[in-house]
């Protein structure tokens, strides 16, 4: 028996079906945007003449990361700046001499790693880059290429900030690209919103078939249709969050 599809029915189709085409879109845009990781915000990568330039918002300001092109006897240059209120520059330095690591990884020679903070030195001691790894000065390990960071509510964020050692040394060596968007979880949502659409389109039938075992040409009572009508109701900004958080939350490494 053919279905009568309310008002109310329409506009919640309507709706799903938007979803599918604008956040499919919003999708394979953020997936053609690379760019990196900064405090947890992303900084889309911008081709300019000298540099790699990232740029963004992160904790309600602009931020711009530039990887200045050239890289002179090993060294690298990167520039920080939030707004205008800061503006650091680093020199990173990776190459020769080399240094001999303790006892552990004797059998290992790293290269000696140097960071400078607007020309002051603020780490000295050797890189492995095949693992990540840290070393003093006396070839002793010192951490990972792993950086962590805490906030502390109403302070401000950027203050005596320095960035973290392990995103400089990725600068300077390569920049380790991320893009927005996963097309697989796209097509899970899309087929959560699929399965939906064919519940809101056609209750009575599903009803009937689920039903049809146990009562004989059964129909949903107005109290049920009420049930489902709040039901689609409760799972557009279910489905709705849950897009946004595909598209835009999550961070591939390209």
């Amino acid at each position: 028996m053919r279905e009568e599809r309310t008002f109310y029915q329409k506009i919640v189709l309507v709706i799903l079906a938007a979803m599918v085409v604008v956040f499919g879109i919003v999708t394979a845009f953020n997936q053609s945007r690379k760019g990196i990781l900064l405090k947890d915000a992303f900084l889309q990568k911008e081709e300019t003449t000298d540099a790699d330039c990232f740029t963004g918002k992160a904790h309600g300001e602009p931020v711009t990361v530039l990887r200045w092109y050239g890289n002179d006897n090993g060294t690298r240059t990167v520039t920080f700046r939030v707004g205008e209120r800061i503006h650091d520059t680093y020199t990173v330095y990776l190459g020769e001499p080399m240094i001999p690591l303790s006892i552990t990884y004797s059998a290992v020679q790293v290269p000696t790693l140097r960071i400078l903070k607007n020309e002051t030195v603020i780490f000295e001691g050797g890189y492995w880059e095949e693992t990540g790894a840290f070393f003093t000065p006396e070839g002793e390990f010192s951490g990972l290429n792993v950086d962590m960071t805490t906030y502390v509510a109403g302070a401000d964020p950027w203050e005596n900030y320095t960035m973290p050692k392990g995103q400089l040394v990725q600068l300077a060596l390569e920049p380790e690209l991320v893009d927005r968007g996963d097309w697989r979880l796209y097509g899970i949502m899309v087929l959560f919103t699929l399965l939906t659409m064919v519940d809101v389109a056609f209750p009575h039938t599903l009803f009937r078939w689920r039903h049809r075992r146990w009562v004989k040409d059964p129909e949903p009572t107005d109290d049920y249709m009420s049930v489902q009508h709040l039901v689609w109701m409760l799972v557009i900004p279910v489905l709705l969050a849950s897009y946004i958080w595909t598209s835009f939350t999550l961070a591939n490494v390209v």
